[in-house]
């Protein structure tokens, strides 16, 4: 009998050990596929106590070319937040406040509205502050003045707030008698072994070549670390680590180096105020089932980052990447294909292409005209096609799914098209017509619009053309991007549509939608775009020589040809 209860303890330690074998390699698998479409990232998957994957793809700088290590580090943006939720919750560990205090209790010179917020209420976002303010203050006195300056919101009500937990990070300060940076180095950073982490204002800490450089789409946006900090920042978005010590973060959390069961329980589930769930409380979210557990965050110019826990699984995934697109985000995608192999199910269904050869490249790259309008730009790049588009139809041909959202985007960029030819013809009263603008409007819309095309000529030149790029769904909205042409050089502007309203025009970058493409098989190539997460295939065509004449792209509408110019 002993022998037969030792026969099937061996079998099943050998059968542990082979499915996790099976499990590192689907994942690498993955995740390799993933960074031959471009991802560009850290990735770290750990179960048991093992670490099953922890891998850099892409590069953490293009030009100078730096390659992702698995010891890059990330501005982790959000993610920031659960420190500061970690460090209130010591502190009422300690006895020194408690979670239903009035914040004026621990503050001096809280605004008589604002007097009666308490701690849970800015841990949860339900304290009515806003999100940001104050632009850049770049101070905490000058934030603080901001604060209680703007108008009252709805205690109780959810909004999230950045400087609800730049104003925690205060408070810690306050309480505790140090500075923020301190407390969180000394009584969270280094009790986890944290020792390549620190904060977007602290330069000196980082050697050249260790951090990640941010790419929206393909422009260089630096790395966010500078002396001078946004004070909105600090406590909400102020973090630099590692994915390595974010693992080291939810070990020592797990194991109670850090805060006790009860005040755990809080920081990964929230305590039952309205809207936690709904805005990330205290860092984290927890799913209705309780099996997954998640931290993100993301910056607008580049950097987004993830962090899971699988409790019943005992894993962990950390997902850092320094590219977005616009507000698409690589990340999800990768960090659902990582949930999906831990959780046993089949992950994203990508086209199992390779690397094509670099004279197959070289032949390939070029400017290409699409018969029905639009452009192709085809470029030669980190071994693979990376094509980038111009005109509506080959921006569906990468991004729609239906024949009702071509017709949405293509509504949008007609009106952009009736908005460009008024702006270059100088016709600002029609404006307020085609946004479909009440007839007060008009003389207000006129004044707007002159003085932002006036006010570019004064260091450009005068105005010579509008082009209209494309329109891209983002979200819940879509994106129109124009390009205006000046006498001294030209500008990019992104028109923001939500439902039949323009809601925005901010600055944009060109070309769109840039999409790695891998051989499938001969003259045919496969294209995946990490935002959409949407196969596309093209063919090459040839001419009698056996040059290469054009690119022949299959989409949801059959097939558009693209020649070259």
């Amino acid at each position: 009998m002993i022998g037969w209860v030792g026969l099937w303890v061996w079998m099943g330690q050998v059968l542990a050990c082979q499915e996790e074998v099976d499990l590192t390699a689907q994942l690498e698998d993955s995740m390799s596929l993933l960074g031959g479409y471009g991802f560009s990232g850290t990735v770290l998957v750990a179960m048991d106590g093992e670490v099953l994957l922890h891998r850099g793809y892409g590069w953490a700088r293009r030009d100078p070319v730096v390659a992702m290590q698995p010891e890059t580090r990330f501005p982790v943006a959000s993610i920031s937040k659960q420190f500061t939720a970690a460090a209130v919750l010591k502190l009422e560990e300690e006895g020194k406040l408690r979670a239903s205090d009035p914040i004026s209790r621990h503050l001096d010179g809280v605004a008589e509205d604002k007097e009666s917020i308490t701690i849970r209420q800015l841990l949860s976002h339900t304290s009515g502050l806003p999100f940001e303010c104050g632009g850049r203050p770049d101070s905490m006195q000058a934030l603080l003045q901001c604060l209680w300056q703007a108008p009252p919101g709805e205690p109780g009500q959810a909004q999230y707030s950045n400087a609800g937990y730049a104003l925690l990070a205060h408070l810690v300060e306050q309480v505790s008698g140090q500075p923020f940076k301190q407390f969180v180095r000394s009584r969270l950073f280094q009790p986890a072994a944290m020792s390549e982490s620190g904060f977007i204002d602290e330069p000196q800490r980082f050697a050249q070549g260790q951090v990640a450089y941010q790419y929206t789409w393909n422009v260089e946006h630096g790395t966010e670390i500078g002396s001078g900090l946004n004070w909105n920042l600090r406590g909400s978005a102020d973090v630099v680590t590692t994915a390595g010590d974010l693992l080291r973060w939810e070990r020592a959390l797990t194991s109670g180096k850090i805060l006790k069961a009860d005040a755990l329980k809080k920081l990964l589930q929230g305590d039952g105020e309205p809207g936690t769930a709904a805005g990330s409380g205290y860092g984290w979210q927890t799913d209705p089932g309780g099996q997954v557990q998640r931290a993100g965050g993301t910056f607008a110019l580049g950097f987004n980052a993830v962090l899971r826990r699988y409790p019943s699984r005992k894993a962990v995934a950390v997902v850092l990447s320094n590219q977005n697109y616009g507000l698409l985000m690589p990340t999800p995608l990768v960090a659902e294909t990582v949930e999906n192999l831990l959780m046993g199910r089949p992950p994203a269904d990508l086209p199992q292409a390779a690397a094509p050869p670099e004279d197959l490249l070289q032949q390939c790259a070029g400017d290409y005209q699409i018969e029905d309008g639009g452009r192709l730009q085809v470029e030669a790049f980190a071994g693979n096609l990376l094509i980038s588009v111009q005109g509506q139809p080959a921006v569906n041909w990468l991004t729609v799914r239906s024949a009702p959202e071509a017709r949405q985007l293509q509504a949008y960029t007609d009106r952009a098209l009736e908005l460009a030819d008024a702006l270059e013809k100088r016709r600002f009263g029609q404006i307020a017509e085609i946004l479909g603008l009440d007839e007060g409007a008009e003389a207000r819309t006129e004044t707007l619009y002159r003085g932002w095309i006036e006010g570019l000529e004064d260091g450009q030149g005068q105005l010579q053309s509008v082009q209209v790029a494309g329109t891209i769904p983002q979200g819940e909205s879509s994106r129109t991007y124009l390009r205006l042409t000046f006498e001294k050089g030209s500008q990019v502007r992104r028109l923001r549509w939500l439902g039949q309203d323009l809601v925005s025009i901010v600055p944009g970058a060109l070309p769109l939608l840039p999409t790695h493409f891998r051989l499938l098989s001969g003259d045919k190539l496969a294209g995946f775009h990490l935002a959409y997460g949407r196969a596309v295939e093209l063919r090459i065509m040839r001419d009698a020589e056996g040059r290469v004449s054009g690119l022949e792209l299959s989409g949801p509408d059959g097939k558009l040809v693209a020649l070259r110019r």
